[in-house]
C-alpha cells in the first residue's frame, strides 16, 4: 500500500492515522494491564527476581563491578566455594618500619617488621621486635595515623599478656603488663590489626 500524506489525501490521511492511534492504545491497555514486573522506568527491584534467578551465563561480560556492589552487601555464604583463589585477591602491600629507639627485627633478616593497609582500610603489622629502650619502636606515616588512640593485644617474651599502643601522632609502642624486660625480649606484631 502506498504511502498517504496528508496533502495527497487529507481525510484518508486522518482516517489512516486514527485506525493506527486506536491499534496503538488498545495495545497500551494490554500491557498496562500484564502480570509483568512494573518497566515503567526500566527498573527491576530485588522483589522482581526469584532466588537463583540470575546466573553467571544471565550475565554480560564485565556487567557486574565494584562500583555496583553495595558494600557489605556480599558476605561469604554469598559466594561459591572455590570460585575465589588466591590470585583473586590483592596482596597486602607491606612497607617497612624504620625501627627506632634501639628496637631492632626479633626475626633476624628475615619477616622484617612492617605495615599495610588493605582494601577495607584495616592496617596490618606483621613481625616481632626486641631491645629496644623505651616503649616506642616505629612511626607510621602521617596517611594511616588513627584519630585517637588504639590498643591492640599482643604477646611478648615466654607468652606473656602485652599490648601495641598506637598513638594519633603515629609511634607504636610495646605495652607491657609485668615488667619492660618482658617486651624487650619479644614483641610479636603478627596479627596486630585495627580500622583506620
Amino acid at each position: 500500500m502506498p504511502q498517504l500524506t496528508p496533502q495527497q489525501s487529507p481525510h484518508r490521511f486522518l482516517g489512516h492515522l486514527r485506525r493506527h492511534v486506536v491499534a496503538y492504545g488498545a495495545l497500551l491497555g494490554v500491557l498496562a494491564l500484564s502480570p509483568v514486573p512494573s518497566m515503567a522506568a526500566e527498573l527491576v527491584t530485588t522483589g522482581d527476581i526469584a532466588n537463583g534467578a540470575v546466573t553467571q551465563p544471565k550475565l554480560a561480560a564485565d556487567s557486574v563491578v565494584g562500583g555496583k556492589i553495595v558494600n557489605e552487601s556480599v558476605t561469604g555464604v554469598d559466594i561459591k566455594n572455590g570460585t575465589i583463589a588466591a590470585a583473586d585477591v590483592a596482596p597486602l602491600q607491606w612497607h617497612n618500619f624504620t625501627l627506632i629507639n634501639g628496637w631492632t627485627n626479633a626475626n633476624g633478616a628475615l619477616r622484617p617488621p612492617a605495615w599495610a593497609i588493605d582494601g577495607h582500610g584495616i592496617i596490618h603489622l606483621r613481625g616481632a621486635v626486641k631491645d629496644g629502650s623505651t616503649t616506642s619502636f616505629a612511626r607510621l606515616p602521617a596517611a594511616v595515623r588513627p584519630s585517637t588512640y588504639v590498643y591492640v593485644a599482643t604477646s611478648l617474651a615466654a607468652a606473656k599478656p602485652g599490648r601495641i599502643v598506637i598513638d594519633p601522632t603515629g609511634y607504636l609502642q610495646a605495652d607491657y603488663d609485668d615488667v619492660f624486660q618482658d617486651a624487650i625480649d619479644f614483641t610479636t606484631l603478627d596479627g596486630v590489626a585495627w580500622a583506620k
